[in-house]
C-alpha cells in the first residue's frame, strides 16, 4: 500500500530534510507531535484538505504531512508569538497583538501600519519588547518575520488599544445577551475580567456601537421567519402558526406586520386542565424591534399563569385586537359558543373592548380593577377613598357591594358618579357568575406573563421568539416534575388558602338545625351554609370553589373531611392534564426546510434621543421598590410666579422675561429695616430696604422716619 505522505528521519532529529524514508501509517490512537511547536495535522481522506491517497474507501488509515510554519490559533487566550508564525492577513495580526496587549496588560504601538507590513513595539521606550511581520512572497501569508519577546516593563492599568470599538467587539456576546446590562456594571465586568481602567464614557460608546452591530443583525432575523415558522408547525403538529406581511404593490418589498403563535401543547394543556378564564393583555418590545406582544394567558390549578397563545404585532389597535382573538377562538374550539361560559379579564386596552364585544357578546368580560382604580384615583385621591373602592371591588355578595357604595357616595357623590361609569359588573365580585370558579378582579395573569418574558422582549425578534418557547417548554416538564413532590391530592397555594380559611373558621359559631342546613354566626353577621350544594350565602365558595371559613365550620360539625369539598379544578388530576402535552424541540438553522419565500424586512427602527427606558411607569399609589418616598402625583409649586403645575426652572413667565407680567405675578419680599447709628435721632437714621425679587438680593439706601419690617405685595402695591 503506497501512501503520499511520508516521514523523513531528519525531521525527527531536527536536522535538515534529507531523501524521504517510506514509513508505515500512522496509528492515531498513537499520534504524537514530533517536532516541538510546529503543527502537524491527521487528514481523513474525505476531508478537504487530505492529501492524495491510492487507499481504498472505507480505509481507516490517517496520512501526516508535515507543516512548514507553525499557525496562530485564534481561539487562544494569550497569543504566543514565533518567528515564521503564519497569520491569515494583517488584519488577523494585528488584532492578534492587541489581544496580547490586553491579556498580558503591557502598552503596545505600531511603529508601521500598512497592508503588507506591520511593525509594533512596547509603549515604554526603555523596553526591548518589538516585533515585525509582513507578506512572505514564497508563500504569499503573512509571517512574523523578527521578534523580540523580553518584557522589562511593569504592566499597566490603562491600555490605549482597548478602545470603545474593541470593547463592542470583544463583549459583543455578552450585550446580545443582556441587552439590558447597566453600564456600571458593564464597567465592574470590564475591571474584572481584563483588570483594566476604563472609563463610563468608553462603556456607554461600546454598548452603542454593540447595538447598532446588533440592529444589522436583526434584519437576518426577520428574514428568516418564514423558514423559522415552517419548523415549528413541522415539530409540532396541530400548532396555529401564522405570519402576516404587508406588501402594498409588486414592486415594494414586504413588511413584516404580524406573527400569531399557539402551540398544540398549551391548548390542549389548556383545553384539558385549566378553568375557562382567559386574561389578554399587551406589551412594549424594550429592544431595538418596534411593535408590541399581544397574549393570551390562563389560570391552572394551582392558580398559576398558563401561556396559551401570544402575537407579536405593528401596533396595537382594534384591528389587530381583532386578528388575535379571531385565531384564539379557534384555537379554543369557541366560535360557534360566542364565549358563552367564559371569562376574559383586560385592561382598556385599545380596541380590545370593542373586539370582545363583537366577537364574544355571550362571554363575561372583567376589566382590572387595578387600572380602573389608577385612572379613578387620580381625581379622587387619599387612603379613605382607595379603601371604599376596594371594598366595592371585592365585595362578594350585593348587600355588601351596596353597603360600600353608599358609603362611597355619600362622602363625594361625584367620585361614586364617575366610577359607576365603568358598570360594575366588570370589576366588581359581587356581579360575577359562579361557574368559572375564579374570583379575581385583576389581569396579574397576564402581568406575570409580561414580567416573565421582560429579558426576552429586549432581544429581536427571532431571538426573542425562541426565548419564549424554550421558556414554555421548560415550564411544562418543570411543572409536571413538581406536581410529583405534592404532598396532597390539591395544588399547595390552594391549600395555603385553605388553611387561612381554616384559621378564620375558628371565631365562628355554628348553630345545626338538624338535618342539612346550618347558620353560622360570624363578626355579628350570620350565613347559611349547604354543604350539600356547596353554597354559603356569602358566595365566597361558589366564586372561588374554595370552602370558606362558614363553609370549614359546617364541615367540622358534620366531622368531615374539609379537603374532600375542593372543586375538582384544583386537583392533581387537573394540574397533570394541564402539563402533560410536552412541546416538541426543534432542529438547527440548517437543518430547516426551505420556503424560499420573500423574506420580511423589519419595521422602520424608531430611535429616540435619550436612553430606552426598560421600566413601566408606576401609577399613582404604587409601593415603590426604592427607600425613597415617591414624589408621582405630587403637583409642584412655583416660587416664582406661586402657580401649581411647574417649578422656577420651567416657568413660563421667567423664560419669557416680560416685565409686566412679573409684576402682576411674582412674589417680591421686601424687608425694610432701620439702622440707627449711636448718638442719631430717628429722622437721622439711615434705612435699607432689601428687596428679594426671583431670589436675587438688592439694597437701596433711603430715609425713613418709622423702623421695623414691610412686607410689600406688589400685585397690590406698586411703592412703598
Amino acid at each position: 500500500m503506497e501512501f503520499c505522505g511520508r516521514f523523513t528521519k531528519n525531521l525527527i532529529l531536527g536536522e535538515p530534510s534529507g531523501a524521504l524514508v517510506p514509513s508505515q501509517p500512522l496509528d492515531v490512537d498513537n499520534a504524537v507531535d514530533l517536532v516541538a511547536g510546529y503543527e502537524t495535522e491527521y487528514y481523513e481522506t474525505d476531508a478537504n484538505e487530505s492529501l492524495g491517497s491510492d487507499t481504498e474507501v472505507g480505509d481507516d488509515d490517517f496520512t501526516r504531512r508535515r507543516s512548514r510554519f507553525p499557525r496562530y490559533d485564534p481561539n487562544c487566550v494569550v497569543p504566543e508569538f514565533t518567528v515564521a508564525m503564519a497569520f491569515d492577513s494583517s488584519r488577523q495580526f494585528k488584532d492578534a497583538l492587541i489581544k496580547y496587549s490586553v491579556a498580558e496588560r503591557r502598552e503596545i504601538k505600531f511603529i508601521k501600519n500598512e497592508k503588507k507590513v506591520v511593525r509594533a513595539k512596547c509603549a515604554n521606550e526603555s523596553c526591548p519588547w518589538k516585533i515585525s511581520g509582513s507578506i512572505d512572497a514564497r508563500s504569499g501569508s503573512f509571517h512574523v518575520k523578527t521578534y523580540h519577546s523580553e518584557h522589562t516593563c511593569s504592566i499597566r492599568f490603562k491600555n490605549r488599544r482597548v478602545t470603545s470599538s474593541w470593547l463592542a467587539n470583544h463583549y459583543l456576546p455578552t450585550i446580545r445577551a443582556m441587552p439590558t446590562i447597566k453600564t456600571i456594571a458593564f464597567n465592574e465586568l470590564i475591571k474584572e475580567q481584563l483588570g483594566l481602567d476604563v472609563s463610563i464614557v468608553q462603556c456607554t460608546k461600546a454598548k452603542l456601537h454593540a447595538y447598532k452591530v446588533l440592529m444589522g443583525n436583526y434584519k437576518k432575523e426577520y428574514a428568516k421567519l418564514w423558514d423559522y415558522a415552517e419548523e415549528l408547525r413541522e415539530r409540532n403538529p396541530g400548532s396555529t402558526i401564522t405570519l402576516k406581511v404587508e406588501k402594498p404593490d409588486m414592486q415594494s418589498k414586504a413588511l413584516f406586520e404580524r406573527m400569531y403563535i399557539c402551540f398544540a401543547a398549551c391548548k390542549k394543556g389548556f383545553l384539558g386542565g385549566c378553568r375557562k378564564v382567559v386574561g389578554l393583555d399587551g406589551c412594549f418590545l424594550k429592544g431595538i424591534c418596534q411593535g408590541q406582544i399581544l397574549c393570551a394567558v390562563g389560570r391552572d390549578a394551582n392558580d398559576q399563569m398558563f401561556p396559551i397563545a401570544w402575537a407579536v404585532v405593528k401596533v396595537e389597535s382594534g384591528d389587530t385586537w381583532t386578528w388575535f382573538l379571531t385565531n384564539l377562538i379557534y384555537d379554543l374550539n369557541i366560535l360557534n359558543t360566542y364565549g358563552r361560559g367564559w371569562v376574559f379579564i383586560s385592561d382598556k386596552q385599545k380596541g380590545l373592548l370593542q373586539a370582545v364585544a363583537a366577537l364574544l357578546p355571550a362571554a363575561k368580560h372583567r376589566m382590572c380593577a387595578r387600572h380602573i382604580y389608577a385612572n379613578w384615583g387620580k381625581k379622587y385621591k387619599g387612603i379613605q377613598m382607595q379603601r371604599l373602592f376596594w371594598q366595592c371591588a371585592k365585595s362578594s355578595t350585593m348587600p355588601e357591594y351596596d353597603e360600600h357604595s353608599q358609603a362611597l357616595k355619600k362622602i363625594s357623590p361625584a367620585a361614586y358618579h364617575d366610577l359607576v361609569q365603568t358598570e360594575p359588573k366588570h370589576w366588581s365580585r359581587a356581579f360575577f357568575t359562579t361557574d368559572v370558579k375564579c374570583d379575581i378582579v385583576d389581569n396579574n395573569l397576564c402581568e406575570a406573563f409580561n414580567g416573565r418574558i421582560l429579558h426576552a422582549r429586549c432581544k429581536s425578534i427571532y431571538s426573542m421568539l425562541e426565548e419564549m418557547r424554550i421558556m414554555i417548554m421548560t415550564r411544562m416538564h418543570t411543572q409536571r416534575d413538581a406536581c410529583a413532590k405534592w404532598k396532597r391530592n390539591c395544588s399547595p397555594r390552594i391549600l395555603r388558602k385553605l388553611e387561612e380559611n381554616r384559621v378564620s373558621a375558628i371565631y365562628c359559631q355554628v348553630i345545626w338545625n338538624g338535618d342539612i342546613g346550618y347558620e353560622v354566626m360570624d363578626k355579628g353577621n350570620k350565613y347559611v351554609v349547604d354543604v350539600l350544594k356547596r353554597e354559603c350565602s356569602c358566595r365566597k365558595w361558589q366564586l372561588t370553589g374554595i370552602p370558606c371559613p362558614h363553609a370549614i365550620s359546617a364541615i367540622n360539625h358534620r366531622q368531615e373531611d374539609m379537603y374532600e369539598y375542593i372543586d375538582e379544578c384544583y386537583k392533581k388530576a387537573k394540574f397533570l392534564a394541564a402539563y402533560e402535552n410536552m412541546m416538541m424541540p426543534i432542529q438547527g438553522e440548517k437543518f430547516w426546510k426551505k420556503t424560499h419565500r420573500e423574506p420580511p424586512e423589519p419595521l422602520p427602527a424608531r430611535v429616540k434621543p435619550g436612553r430606552r427606558k426598560q421600566k413601566r411607569l408606576r401609577e399613582e399609589g404604587e409601593v415603590a421598590s426604592g427607600t425613597k418616598m415617591s414624589r408621582i402625583g405630587m403637583k409642584m409649586t412655583c416660587r416664582t410666579c406661586s402657580r401649581p403645575g411647574h417649578n422656577s426652572s420651567t416657568c413660563p413667565i421667567k423664560k419669557t422675561g416680560s416685565t409686566s407680567s412679573q409684576k402682576q405675578f411674582s412674589r417680591r419680599k421686601i424687608s425694610v429695616q432701620k439702622r440707627t447709628h449711636k448718638g442719631v435721632g430717628g429722622s437721622g437714621g439711615s434705612t435699607k430696604v432689601n428687596a428679594y425679587v426671583h431670589g436675587k438680593r438688592r439694597t437701596r439706601k433711603g430715609a425713613s422716619s418709622s423702623g421695623g419690617s414691610i412686607d410689600v405685595n406688589p400685585s397690590i402695591h406698586e411703592t412703598v
